[in-house]
């Protein structure tokens, strides 16, 4: 409790000090509504922070400070011109931990300006959600922001829906984050995590003893993020400050958090809005919802055409609409990324851009492709513009291609061309993807989308995610559009964890250690009746084998080493083998455990002892996720790359060179047979395989004499075998001469 207590304190000293460097002393503690649900509670400042709880969890709040009583470290910001306008965490209540803001940012950071916050309206049902709505404003910017925080009792998860509108007479460019400090359960520490089916970043419970928790904290993006992150919690702070994500999911336990970011421009009067899910607990089934094109994406009045609309999320409650004088019908859902529709242009509709709206369902996810379809002038041609479908991209390693669309808008008169070419950033063509230039080509009155693709390398490489861009240039027949520049984020596939089934696997429970604890407690025994019993023993002939007559008091000793042992194998390196073997998995590694042994030995010579003992290494462990549907082939894997645990008989022989006065040097060389078991623990079965093997042993140690039959020493040892691996065992011992 201690120590709890004590990290608390001086975090919150430590960050409380730097947030109050960066704001300004006179801003007020946040209005806070508070939505009573059920499993979760969720508390929503008035400056669009947050903490929530989980009946699931009684009295611990997710988000840091978990004792928070108001709102917590969780909340949107906004970057623009220079400035970061963020929740007012430096005067909240409970106290905060994100002085990384200001770190990153290398100033003071602005305070979103409240403006209003509701009640809670609603009921909790599907049909009518709790609801409860913010307004902030990000100081002059004309930038104003409006939350809609949504629940339905009985889920494990919220929704937010959050309205940017520019109010300015200007085009504003800005970044939006979603991001928090978060609190696993009952536990500040955590693995950082990415959903890969939506893209979410969060984090999961590390491993406790042989149990892996399965509670997740998520950030999911239902509008799609252009950026994420999911690390340490000040890291998060830093970047958010520094006005940039980087895609990198940590891979260690942890004080973690996570981040969420857009990018967007909005012109005069123009709104975005960006939709999210929080989830506490299991993953829920909710994905992200996108329209990202419609095509053709122009016509005149009283055209009809039959439209492809692509996107992600598709489903069978799925609509869409366009705005006025456009009409969509016989709507068709291919899949969860395609659909097909009937679009009928009025006559009488007037020329100009509109809105591609739709939902996953009545209550949403909801999604905006901006000015996606444009009514021609009818009197006018129209040539169009040519540009990239996206402004980023993300692939993973192991793809393959990367399929990559450029779109013709506002009209489609005349030919028209653009050239495009890929260039280097921290990925390398050749290496990590293959160049791909060109000119793509459109006709007279084509409007379709055109693309061409890039060949994406899968190498065995741990590395981390890497870049490269796509620029079009030289459009002739049409003028080139804004997105003209994208990037292009290489997703490593070697280190991540993957989906699918979660295993534990373990190596240890040797067989050995019984009997010979009981052989070397009978040896002793054997030794000490012999001492007593010396002269009946001689009249039947075993006073020579127990009693040598060259023996006296103090010849014979015996010893206990206790400390840890610790495997030459990492997480990384385990997954990469189980991948050469053919495994489509990923492991995390925890191989340094409780380690020692007892042992007797004899003074045979002046400066040389003989040993023979018994040793146990503990278990090496190991989290495996992935294709775990070939278990006994795995487990047979796991036994000859996972560092050896279980136990060991050891004969030695040990030197005793004196140092000065009771310090003496004593190295070891010795040989040893081990046994061990290997066991793989899935959802369906165990699968278990015992196996053994000699090795050879070599150590380093020093020995202080306190009495004359008394001996401490520290000891280092080496010992390897073929099918063990190499570990090293550190231990301090103990032994009395008798």
């Amino acid at each position: 409790m201690f120590t709890v207590v004590s990290r608390h304190f001086w975090r919150l000293c430590l960050f409380g000090l730097l947030a109050a460097l960066a704001l300004d002393a006179g801003a007020a503690a946040p209005q806070v509504t508070t939505i009573s649900g059920n499993p979760l509670t969720i508390r929503i400042g008035s400056d669009t922070s947050f903490q929530i709880l989980n009946a699931e969890n009684p009295g611990v709040g997710q988000m840091f400070p978990d004792n928070a009583e108001q709102t917590a470290d969780l909340g949107w910001f906004i970057a623009t011109g220079g400035e970061l306008y963020a929740p007012n965490f430096e005067e909240h209540p409970d106290g905060t931990a994100t002085g990384g803001l200001a770190l990153g940012l290398g100033k003071p950071y602005q305070v979103l300006t409240p403006v209003s916050i509701s009640g809670v309206t609603g009921s909790g049902t599907a049909n009518d959600p709790y609801r409860v709505t913010v307004v902030t404003d990000a100081g002059a910017t004309g930038l104003r922001a409006t939350l809609q925080v949504s629940y339905v009792n009985g889920r494990n998860y919220y929704s937010a829906s959050w309205t940017v509108r520019n109010t300015d007479n200007m085009p504003r460019t800005f970044k939006a984050f979603f991001a928090g400090d978060i609190y696993l359960a009952n536990d500040d520490s955590g693995f950082p995590y990415v959903d890969t089916t939506s893209s979410s970043p969060g984090g999961r419970n590390c491993t406790e003893g042989d149990q892996q928790s399965d509670y997740f904290i998520l950030l999911i993006p239902q509008t799609p993020a252009d950026a994420y992150a999911a690390k340490g919690y000040s890291e998060i702070w830093q970047l958010i400050g520094a006005g940039q994500l980087d895609n990198v999911v940590r891979d260690e336990c942890l004080d973690n958090g996570a981040a969420l970011q857009w990018n967007r421009t909005l012109d005069a009067g123009a709104s975005t809005v960006l939709q999210t899910g929080t989830s506490f607990g299991a993953v829920p089934d909710i994905a992200q919802f996108n329209i990202t094109e419609i095509a053709p994406n122009s016509g005149r009045p009283g055209q009809s055409l039959d439209v492809t609309l692509s996107g992600i999320g598709f489903f069978g409650g799925s609509g869409f609409e366009i705005g006025d004088g456009v009409t969509l019908s016989n709507l068709h859902l291919v899949n969860g990324t395609t659909a097909t529709a009937r679009l009928t242009i009025a006559a009488d509709a007037t020329p100009g851009p509109r809105d591609v709206r739709g939902g996953q369902s009545a209550e949403g996810p909801f999604a905006t492709l901006e000015n996606g379809f444009t009514v021609l002038d009818p009197e006018a041609p129209q040539n169009g513009s040519l540009q990239l479908n996206a402004a980023t991209y993300s692939v993973n390693e192991g793809a393959g291609t990367l399929t990559i669309s450029v779109t013709r808008s506002d009209g489609s008169d005349g030919a028209a061309s653009v050239h495009y070419a890929t260039a280097n950033g921290t990925a390398q063509a050749g290496s990590d993807y293959g160049a791909a230039s060109g000119t793509l080509d459109w006709a007279d009155g084509d409007g379709a989308t055109k693309t061409f693709t890039i060949a994406i390398t899968n190498d065995a490489d741990i590395e981390s995610n890497e870049t490269f861009t796509v620029t079009l240039s030289a459009a002739t027949g049409a003028t080139l559009g804004a997105r003209s520049n994208a990037t292009v984020t290489i997703v490593d596939n070697d280190s991540q964890q993957l989906p699918g089934e979660e295993g534990k696997a373990r190596r240890g429970g040797g067989a050995l250690g019984l009997p010979l604890l009981a052989g070397l407690a009978l040896l002793l025994a054997l030794r000490r009746a012999a001492r007593r019993l010396a002269a009946p023993l001689a009249a039947l002939g075993l006073a020579a084998a127990l009693l040598p007559s060259t023996a006296a008091a103090g010849d014979w000793y015996a010893g206990l080493r206790a400390g840890f042992s610790d495997g030459s194998s990492t997480g990384r390196g385990l997954t990469q083998e189980l991948r050469d073997a053919g495994h489509d998995v990923s492991a995390r590694l925890d191989d340094r455990h409780p380690g020692g042994g007892l042992y007797v030995g004899y003074h045979w010579l002046p400066l040389a002892d003989v040993e023979l003992g018994w040793l146990r290494f503990g278990q090496s462990k190991a989290q495996i996720s992935g294709d775990l549907g070939d278990g006994r082939a795995l487990v047979r894997e796991l036994a000859d790359e996972l560092p050896v645990g279980g136990d060991m008989a050891l004969a030695a022989l040990r030197l005793r060179l004196p140092i000065t006065g009771p310090v003496a040097f004593t190295p070891r060389f010795g040989a040893y047979w081990w046994t061990s078991r290997t066991e793989l623990r899935t959802a369906q079965r165990t699968y278990s395989r015992r196996d053994d093997g000699v090795g050879v042993d070599v150590g380093l140690g020093v020995s202080l004499t306190l009495a004359r039959r008394f001996r401490l020493g520290l000891n280092g040892e080496l010992l390897r075998s073929h099918g063990a691996g190499t570990q090293q065992l550190y231990t301090l011992q103990f032994e009395s001469d008798f």
